[in-house]
């Protein structure tokens, strides 16, 4: 499926690394599978409308990584249109002076701590500037996502250098800037090998939420949902133990990620605050509080069912406002039957 913004192309970019194999397999062990599942995100990405690069078609050199990060963002840039960009890193990452930095493959680590640092230097990126080339792509909403050892450390920082990057952009009329940023651990956590974070970035990318209930931002109806929508669904899919995923968010989103729900011409569906004010409960309430006039809805339901037009009379006594709030919606006979 393809959802593309309007006269633009592509609905947005993303900068795919993944690290599987390290010339130092000593100390930075094999990830079995990082590869395959960064392929799987890049077409799910490609099948919603984006143009996925990986870079250096996966295990990239550190000179690699630059000339192709380079290319990436500087192409994005002169399509001036600032649409949606989406990092995403896999692999090794360490703590050096004290900042975290995700190793590329070709890194050998020296006996000597003194050179250590240099080679890190040299063979490893520094959090803040990954997020420093997706936010030169000018693209008014960036999502970066990191899947290694220590990822939290990046994500204060990340948000300080997108923030201190803005501060000298001047937006027009209807467009705005947001920053989100999901790390698969704490700064004193590692992380599993199998890459959770992505695992779950998968899943959202190819049915949305994992909840069964109805949520209005991931309606059918709607083409695209916002970066905090995107975030929530990618916590709801979370299954990693043993570490604890940490997000951010800087700015106003807007639904600019493409829905994988979205499909034209769908038929109507539930409204959210219809279907929380017939539970009786308020937003983030739990529980179902209106309960009874199991006759009276057992009518209007089969009266639906008829397609026959007629008027609703309310007696008093009946809340007719929750009551009204119970009835599914016509068309819907799966929610009819429910209601009887």
């Amino acid at each position: 499926m393809s959802s593309e913004l309007p006269g633009t192309g592509a609905a947005g970019t993303a900068l795919c690394v993944v690290c599987e194999e390290y010339a130092d397999g000593r100390r930075f062990p094999r990830l079995a599978g990082a590869v395959a599942q960064m392929d799987e995100i890049a077409g799910l990405l490609e099948g919603l409308g984006y143009e996925a690069r990986k870079v250096g078609g996966g295990n990239p050199s550190a000179a690699r990584y630059s000339e192709e990060s380079d290319a990436w963002c500087e192409g994005w840039l002169a399509t001036g249109a600032g649409r949606p960009a989406v990092v995403l890193w896999s692999g090794h990452g360490v703590l050096a002076d004290g900042a975290l930095r995700l190793v590329l493959p070709d890194l050998e680590l020296s006996g000597d701590p003194l050179m250590r640092g240099r080679q890190l230097a040299k063979h490893g990126v520094d959090a803040d500037e990954l997020v420093g080339t997706a936010v030169a792509t000018g693209a008014d909403h960036v999502l970066v996502i990191i899947d290694t050892c220590y990822a939290g450390d990046a994500v204060a920082r990340s948000v300080e250098t997108a923030l201190k990057r803005w501060e000298t952009v001047s937006m027009p009329p209807g467009r705005t800037k947001w920053l989100g940023i999901m790390a698969s651990c704490q700064r004193n956590e590692t992380s599993d090998g199998s890459g959770p974070l992505l695992a779950a970035f998968a899943e959202v990318l190819r049915d949305g939420p994992g909840t069964t209930g109805y949520r209005s931002a991931w309606s059918g109806h709607n083409a695209f949902v916002g970066g905090a929508d995107l975030l929530d669904a990618l916590a709801g899919r979370w299954r990693g133990e043993g570490q604890t995923p940490v997000p951010a968010t800087l700015g106003t989103g807007r639904p600019v990620f493409p829905n994988p729900r979205h499909r034209p011409g769908a038929p109507a569906g539930l409204v959210e605050h219809l279907v929380l004010a017939a539970r009786g409960v308020g937003h983030r309430e739990e529980g179902w509080f209106f309960t009874g006039r199991d006759r009276v809805l057992g009518e209007i339901a089969e009266w639906m069912g008829t397609d026959r037009p007629g008027l609703f009379l309310v007696p008093p006594g009946l809340l007719s406002s929750r009551l009204m709030s119970s009835v599914p919606p016509v068309g819907r006979s799966t929610a009819r039957g429910a209601a009887r």
